[in-house]
């Protein structure tokens, strides 16, 4: 992106150079050489102080190697835990939606074990409770096995931090450039975030990240979405 701004610049410069310079020769009007270089410093000094300010107003990005111990981090496996005779775990789907992942576990049998209560929270994540252990495994395995990659379907992974690399939960993730998805997305507590979604492979995605209670907001720079992986995992620091 850098490299790109940078020959807009120089291209930019040159083009105004030779267009001032058949202006000027048309209307027979006389210029100094250094009237000339300074109208052109004058001009590259926009275009410098233009990429310095769409530079900050852009979100770092940091893609990540789906076999680090950072994406282990992104992708947290769910755990049980017992509290007050109840055990409890944590879903979040990887590949695909919360609902069709509910509706497909739901048809499997579970019957014994005890109750199951689940609630879905707005960030992508399945709360489970349960009063036996045993019923709760069981459903948690028919979860998983629910969550599988659908054919035509990408997803993109990620945690949004702020400028300290602390998370960033509430925030609103959007998909823009060839095709949008709007308000899908929201950050959870550690401030990771799913987005499954149906995009083909090409170039000319960004990532809005909409924080501080819609107060605040930026864009990652563009990006592109490839057949090969269709899955991917990135780190969105915002100011």
């Amino acid at each position: 992106m850098a490299v790109g701004l940078l020959l807009i610049l120089i291209v930019g410069v040159l083009g105004i150079a030779v267009v001032g310079a058949i202006v000027l020769r048309r209307r027979r009007l006389q210029f100094s050489l250094r009237t000339l270089l300074v109208v052109c410093a004058l001009v590259a000094m926009g275009f410098s102080a233009w990429y310095s300010w769409r530079w900050w107003t852009l979100a770092r990005v940091t893609w990540v190697d789906p076999a680090s111990p950072e994406a282990r981090r992104i992708l947290s496996e769910p755990s049980i835990v017992e509290n007050d005779g109840k055990f409890q775990a944590a879903f979040r789907p990887r590949y695909r939606s919360v609902g069709s992942v509910l509706n497909a576990a739901g048809r499997v049998n579970l019957e014994g074990g005890g109750s199951m209560r689940t609630n879905v929270s707005a960030d992508g994540q399945i709360d489970l409770e349960s009063d036996g252990r045993d019923h709760l495994e069981r459903y948690l395995a028919a979860l998983r096995q629910a969550d599988v990659p659908k054919p035509g379907m990408r997803v993109i992974h990620g945690r949004v931090e702020d400028r300290s690399g602390n998370p960033v939960a509430g925030a609103i993730v959007d998909l823009l450039g060839p095709y949008v998805y709007i308000n899908h997305f929201q950050t959870r507590p550690d401030g990771t975030f799913a987005m499954p979604i149906e995009a083909p492979p090409r170039s000319g995605y960004r990532l809005r990240i909409r924080y501080a209670g819609g107060t605040e907001r930026m864009e990652t720079p563009s990006f592109s979405l490839a057949d090969d992986p269709a899955e991917v995992m990135v780190i969105v620091r915002v100011r």
